[in-house]
């Protein structure tokens, strides 16, 4: 259950690392190793936000980005969702999708704020 905390972290942090290299002029870093794109992701590609998908198949939004921009797809643009009190006083009580399904938004989007708020998931008892 750490893991979702960890990778909210390692979002964050990559998050600034891409920032700075483009402040800097620096190109992203790419890797040599290659990715399977399977029909089911590529799917995806803007029907949610590139840091949500990223962060389901465990790649860096901007590689998700370069992705959907190489189909020509344009990007899912978030909602001015409000997190109210009493959402987040949901979070970690009911699972992610339910208060997904009450909100009008993807589970990613929830599960991202729960794990920027530090809150544990939801188990079942």
């Amino acid at each position: 259950r750490m893991f979702d905390l960890h990778q909210g972290k390692v979002r964050r942090t990559a998050l600034v690392f891409a920032r700075k290299r483009m402040e800097l002029d620096i190109p992203p870093f790419k890797t040599s190793a290659a990715f399977d794109w399977k029909p089911a992701m590529l799917k995806r590609l803007g029907t949610v936000p590139d840091d949500e998908l990223a962060l389901e198949l465990g790649l860096s939004y901007q590689f998700v980005a370069q992705k959907r921009l190489e189909f020509g797809i344009p990007s899912m643009r978030r909602s001015s969702l409000k997190w109210t009190d009493e959402i987040i006083n949901k979070m970690g009580v009911i699972s992610d999708a339910q208060i997904a399904k009450e909100l009008g938004c993807t589970t990613g989007l929830v599960r991202l704020k729960r794990v920027e708020l530090g809150i544990a998931p939801y188990q079942k008892p």
